[in-house]
């Protein structure tokens, strides 16, 4: 018996569904492991259902954005064209979302002291004006070597146009045992020009690609590890369409390969239609059709990397419920950690909107239940309840309310909120009327959201 696998890992969640080709027997299940690290969360999950003979893995994980953004990278280095050396820093986005005289900036993930100007230069016709002086490179690479670095972003002006002068240099260090990342090599979807890809763009990706990958590297490996006993002689693991091999070697930009979901959504249900992915850590609008976005617009600017044009709405699965001055109740700006995650998985301290969902999902139901693998207990549901009471006091217009009717009102209020930022966002009522939905909560929120469910297991984005 043959198993094909799809593994989708997120911050303290995985998907798993799975098929059985020889029975056509499935699996689908969704795990919570807030205090438990990937490989024992799989080792244990692989324990109990006692998977063997599996001949395709396919994973799908956005850890390098995540590891970029929460700063959990290693130690990388860059070395960028002379008398650039401070310009991403002095350019970066500013921190500070209200006005002020003394606005501050995101901090840069890799030290200033280890960007390293390199006095070369390529003029912006793409001709050479100066080659990569190899002395200067000996020098560069023995400081590298003493600062312990292993990966190096190489990001040099107008290199999209020749990219001469980066090869020359990533060759010498090769040759010296450096990993190298190229911002000449950060290749756009063909739909888009290379030539209209941003400097800064470039630059950020290749230095992203290179501050992730040790931590990326290693954790795959560590997932190859717990998988490769459990394998058929002919299996494979891949990166959505990446074999993992190309991943581990650097061939595949990290970035890209973090995409591989959302890239895969689009081209199996969004190619018309709209889609909107629900998951328990977040939500996500696909625009549909064959539009893509060039750049990310991340917390250091804009990055490099070639995706499908989709929308982050404002409120979110753990966005907290607050009062405040303008309204008794409603959803704060705040979004709950996932350790100690929402009320009902009986650890959270303030309600989410994930625990109004999670009041609409039948447990007597199994087929929606097994959609969000119940980390939901009697405790935590019973605190909740009880902070409903307590916002019904505070609330003089919920009192004459039960907890069940205000849970309702708040949870149409969220979802009218999330009906609002997608028909804004899509700007198109035709576009709006053929919404799509899939995900784990799906089920919940397909009705309120007015949008038809995408629920079998042969339409899940894991398998062809």
């Amino acid at each position: 018996m043959s198993w094909s696998i799809g593994l989708h890992l997120r911050d303290h969640l995985a998907d798993l569904v799975g098929y059985n080709e020889a029975d056509r027997s499935q699996l689908k299940r969704q795990y919570f492991y807030p205090q438990m690290n990937v490989e024992s969360m799989l080792g244990s999950i692989l324990q109990e259902l006692n998977l063997r003979d599996i001949g395709n893995l396919r994973l799908y994980t956005d850890l390098p954005y995540r590891l970029a953004i929460k700063n959990y990278g290693g130690e990388a280095a860059v070395l960028i064209t002379s008398g650039f050396e401070n310009w991403l820093e002095m350019t970066a986005p500013i921190k500070t979302p209200y006005f002020t005289s003394v606005p501050r900036r995101h901090s840069m993930p890799i030290e200033r002291d280890l960007f390293f100007g390199v006095t070369e230069r390529v003029n912006a016709s793409g001709q050479v004006e100066k080659a990569v002086d190899l002395t200067e490179m000996e020098f560069l690479a023995a400081k590298l070597q003493m600062n312990q670095i292993k990966n190096v972003a190489i990001c040099f002006l107008h290199s999209m146009l020749n990219s001469e002068n980066e090869q020359r240099a990533k060759e010498f260090l090769e040759s010296k045992g450096f990993r190298v990342h190229l911002s000449s090599q950060v290749v756009p979807h063909e739909t888009l020009e290379a030539e209209s890809v941003d400097e800064k763009a470039r630059f950020w990706s290749a230095i992203l690609n290179a501050y992730v990958f040790e931590q990326f590297a290693s954790q795959l490996k560590k997932i190859q590890a717990i998988f490769e006993p459990r394998l058929s002689s002919n299996g494979v693991i891949s990166i959505g369409k990446f074999p993992l091999d190309d991943v581990l070697n650097g061939r595949v930009s990290l970035l890209q390969a973090g995409n591989q979901y959302y890239d895969r959504l689009a081209d199996k249900f969004a190619r018309s239609s709209p889609l909107f992915h629900a998951c328990v850590d977040g939500f996500a609008l696909l625009h549909g059709g064959k539009r893509r976005q060039s750049t990310w617009l991340s917390m250091f600017g804009p990055v490099a990397i070639s995706a499908p044009a989709f929308f982050l709405p404002r409120i979110h699965p753990l966005t907290l419920l607050s009062k405040n001055f303008m309204t008794p109740i409603g959803f704060s700006s705040e979004i709950a950690s996932y350790d100690p995650g929402p009320m009902v998985f009986g650890r959270g301290l303030t309600p989410t909107f994930f625990d109004l969902i999670a009041l609409k999902i039948d447990p007597q139901d199994e087929a929606v239940a097994a959609r969000v693998s119940d980390p939901r207990n009697g405790r935590g549901l019973q605190k909740f309840k009880e902070q409903l009471s307590v916002y019904k006091r505070i609330f003089s217009q919920a009192q004459s309310l039960s907890d069940e009717e205000l849970g309702d009102q708040l949870f149409n209020l969220g979802c009218e909120i999330l009906r609002d930022e997608i028909r804004v966002n899509l700007a198109d009522s035709n576009a709006v009327n053929e919404l799509l939905i899939c995900g784990p909560l799906a089920a919940t929120l397909a009705k309120p959201l007015r949008a038809r469910l995408i629920d079998d297991l042969s339409e899940s984005p894991c398998f062809d």
